[in-house]
């Protein structure tokens, strides 16, 4: 079986079911969408485009719907004001690995 290509900003989860269902999620802060694409092996069966205005909610319902006993992600720290952005060296590009990815400033 041939690995799986991650999105270039986001997460891939696998399905409870194995046999090589996924969803991905990849973030384009370059049009305020956040797209949700389903996976059977290497081929997306379908796509779901959620503006970035609205992540905020779906975040809060799927929280709201966790069980009790399942413990959510802690909170990151927060870092405070931030006068300026934290960006790489022009040219310099950061390709995140699996678990690295985090949503746009």
């Amino acid at each position: 079986m041939s690995g799986y290509a991650l999105p270039r900003s986001g997460e891939v989860f696998f399905d409870a079911r194995g046999d090589g269902r996924a969803l991905r999620l990849s973030w384009h802060p370059d049009v305020d969408l956040v797209v949700l694409s389903l996976w059977n092996r290497e081929t997306c069966t379908t796509t779901f485009r959620l503006p970035a205005a609205e992540l905020g909610a779906l975040i809060e319902v799927l929280s709201q719907g966790m069980p009790a006993a399942v413990p959510g992600p802690a909170a990151p720290p927060d870092p405070g004001p931030q006068t300026v952005p934290d960006l790489l060296p022009e040219g310099e590009e950061h390709v995140p690995l699996t678990g690295q990815h985090h949503h746009p400033r």
